[in-house]
């Protein structure tokens, strides 16, 4: 890669993050996601990677806080570390000719905190040129879920597509993404600090149209029933839980001016989701 190259693509970046009222941060961590992403479509592995948590809502919906990470659930693929680790390796070494370099992979066990499958945990560095950032990619396995294909639309400045104009990938459904994330916030209670689970069940039942009511009520039952957490709805909390509970959201909120913009106080977020569900 030509220093020239490496400088017009940061330009690139630098336009698009102006364009879309991003950080520079936020930008890089799109663009690295978005070339493991498609180098995974390219390889053999594609169907056995399912996308979900925060990186796909956000393509669905401005979620105003960062995604650092990609989530899978992975099918049909040992849930061993050096099996895992040649399966990566070999989705990096895919030659796209965009530049970007993956390397200095390091793949962990991921206790997750009562999945019966533990989960993988990957680190790596994405290069361009001079340029080295992180990329943190989780792994879950025994997931109940019915993936379906999906067109990503890939980042782009007002001239067009820094590389592909779009990607087609495995995902969850929305129904699925806000079943888990009921499910976390009642079997964690009053110990969740994990505001973002809240963040995007409000993000999915206040923007219209993102949901399916009755699939979504379906889902919600065999994710509960799948992961064997009693389905205990509405969300109820005692006073002492939401002073805690609400004390985690207030820092929350104050990460951004996007995410400022949300209900003041955890009971709103809590009673909105109750009210979609239809507990009034």
């Amino acid at each position: 890669m030509t220093s020239a190259f490496e400088q017009s693509f940061k330009n690139k970046l630098q336009t698009i993050a102006r364009e879309r009222n991003l950080t520079p941060a936020e930008v890089w961590q799109n663009v690295i996601q978005e070339r493991f992403l498609v180098r995974l479509c390219h390889s053999p592995y594609c169907n056995k990677f399912i996308l979900k948590g925060g990186a796909l809502l956000a393509r669905y919906v401005d979620l105003g806080r960062e995604t650092k990470d990609l989530d899978f659930s992975v099918r049909q693929l040992q849930s061993n570390v050096n099996h895992l680790t040649k399966v990566i390796k070999h989705i990096i070494s895919i030659d796209l000719e965009d530049g970007f370099l993956f390397k200095n992979v390091i793949v962990d066990p991921l206790e997750h905190f009562h999945m019966e499958y533990a989960g993988i945990r990957i680190r790596m560095d994405a290069c361009l040129g001079k340029a080295r950032l992180p990329l943190f990619i989780d792994l879950g396995f025994g997931d109940l879920v019915k993936a379906k294909e999906e067109k990503i639309t890939l980042l782009a400045n007002l001239k067009g597509p820094l590389f592909e104009e779009d990607v087609h990938v495995h995902c969850y459904p929305r129904e699925f993404i806000f079943a888990e994330k009921l499910e976390t916030v009642v079997y964690r209670g009053r110990e969740n600090s994990r505001m973002k689970d809240y963040h995007d069940l409000y993000t999915l039942v206040h923007e219209e149209r993102l949901l399916n009511k009755e699939e979504t009520i379906k889902v919600v039952g065999a994710v509960f029933n799948h992961r064997r957490t009693p389905l205990i709805l509405p969300l109820i909390f005692d006073p002492q839980a939401l002073t805690s509970l609400q004390n985690y959201w207030r820092r929350y909120r104050q990460g951004s001016a996007i995410l400022a913009r949300l209900p003041s106080h955890i009971l709103q977020v809590i009673e909105a989701v109750n009210m979609w569900l239809g507990y009034e």
